[in-house]
């Protein structure tokens, strides 16, 4: 009979070294994350411009930032989800790809329905 051999793995994680993928891991982590908070960054840069381009009122922007951050929530439950079903590196593919392809959408918007649409799409 054999005797169960434990592994600290606390230690073992210590002793590791940083180097090339996991210093590339948390590289693209960062731009990422840096990435995609830039919506909401250039929206709010650009918003004030746009309030006197379209003729709208400022509080009409509230919904466009307020949809954006529930399409964050949303849509970190839903694709967190679908990739455990499905395998995350498609989950990830598709949601880069459809973000992508909004986010370019979102750049010809010439009204606040518009801008607000193309960013509750972003749900998904």
């Amino acid at each position: 009979m054999q005797t169960a051999r434990t592994i600290d793995v606390t230690a073992l994680i210590e002793r590791k070294k940083l180097r090339g993928f996991s210093l590339s891991l948390i590289v693209w982590c960062f731009l990422i994350v840096l990435i995609d908070g830039y919506d909401q960054v250039a929206a709010a840069y650009a918003a004030p411009t746009l309030i006197r381009a379209w003729h709208v009122n400022a509080t009409g922007f509230g919904h466009v930032f307020g949809v954006g951050l529930f399409g964050v929530l949303v849509g970190s439950l839903l694709l967190g989800f679908i990739g455990d079903r499905i395998g995350r590196r498609p989950t990830i593919i598709f949601g880069s790809i459809w973000f992508g392809i909004l986010t370019f959408v979102r750049s010809y918007a010439t009204s606040l329905d518009q801008l607000t649409v193309t960013t509750r799409q972003h749900l998904l």
